[in-house]
């Protein structure tokens, strides 16, 4: 094998996906000379893979450090790049198993998006930087590795920042939820109330606070009767929650949104449209809204 010096490494289930992978990094990211080779062979029937440096002299003192440094590299673009949807979609199905198929899948969406997004260069650098030295501090001792018995004992960190975004991914999932069905109730209610009410318009001022406006656009006051049962989102809630709390109390004939409102609140204006439906009409970049100087 060109050597003495060679990395084996075992896997229950991603031996070809590992095989694939490193055929592919090595194809399109390696520079250097000194090339890395692999036999497949079989021990009792279990497959694995035996990478060696393939160079011309028997014996060369740095290749066993370099090929190991390499081995380290690959295996480490492989769980993050690969492994990691399988150790996330395992995570949930073995913590929340209460969630039905389709839940825990958009879950795993919802976390994977997560990641993405919080994925600052100094967090993957860190990240990284934890992985390799776990793998060369192993490499030192060892020229056989397990794939998935060195992620679940000698990457328990990992592990642990996988499982944090996944409860985290499942506050918001149930908080969604949540969201959603208090949507429903509304929309209920807003089909039970005489309207007290003909038109509104909704939109923001320059400083982005929410103005209220009827038909022929004089400024409503925010004030809810005594006992109407939404007189306390005036103090305890967002402003979101306000603006749609008011136009369920009042359920306006026709709501006219403005497209100020859309930029500043969207989630607000979502959550307009969703209980009130046909009665909403986004405006056409009125006068107001072309005065307000917002770029759309």
């Amino acid at each position: 094998m060109g050597g003495s010096s060679r990395v084996i490494v075992e896997t229950d289930k991603y031996h070809f996906p590992f095989k694939e992978k490193f055929i592919f990094y090595k194809n399109n990211h390696s520079q250097n000379q000194e090339k890395i080779e692999f036999k497949e062979l079989h021990r009792d029937n279990i497959p694995y893979l035996c990478f060696f440096v393939n160079v011309k002299k028997p014996l060369w003192e740095d290749s066993d450090k370099y090929l190991k440094q390499y081995m380290s590299h690959i295996i480490y673009n492989f769980v993050v790049d690969y492994m990691r949807d399988f150790l996330l979609e395992s995570l949930i199905k073995r913590y929340y198993s209460y969630f039905n198929q389709s839940e825990r899948e958009i879950i795993l969406h919802l976390t994977l998006h997560k990641i993405s997004e919080q994925n600052s260069r100094k967090k993957v650098s860190e990240g990284k930087a934890y992985i390799i030295d776990r793998l060369q501090e192993y490499f030192q001792e060892n020229s056989y590795i397990n794939l998935e018995g060195f992620v679940h004992f000698r990457l328990k960190k990992y592990l642990a920042d996988l499982k944090y975004c996944v409860e985290s991914t499942i506050d918001d999932f149930l908080m969604e939820q949540e969201y959603q069905e208090f949507l429903k109730l509304l929309k209920y209610f807003v089909t039970l109330q005489e309207p007290k009410i003909d038109q509104v318009h909704i939109m923001t001022d320059q400083e982005g606070n929410f103005q209220i406006r009827d038909s022929e656009f004089k400024e409503l006051e925010y004030s809810f009767q005594e006992g109407s049962g939404f007189s306390y989102f005036h103090s305890k809630v967002q402003k979101e929650d306000f603006i749609i709390s008011y136009l369920v109390n009042f359920a306006p004939r026709k709501i006219v949104v403005h497209q100020v409102l859309c930029y500043h609140y969207p989630k607000a204006v979502e959550a307009i449209l969703n209980i009130f439906n046909e009665r909403v009409e986004i405006c056409k970049k009125c006068k107001l809204c072309k005065r307000q100087r917002i770029r759309l």
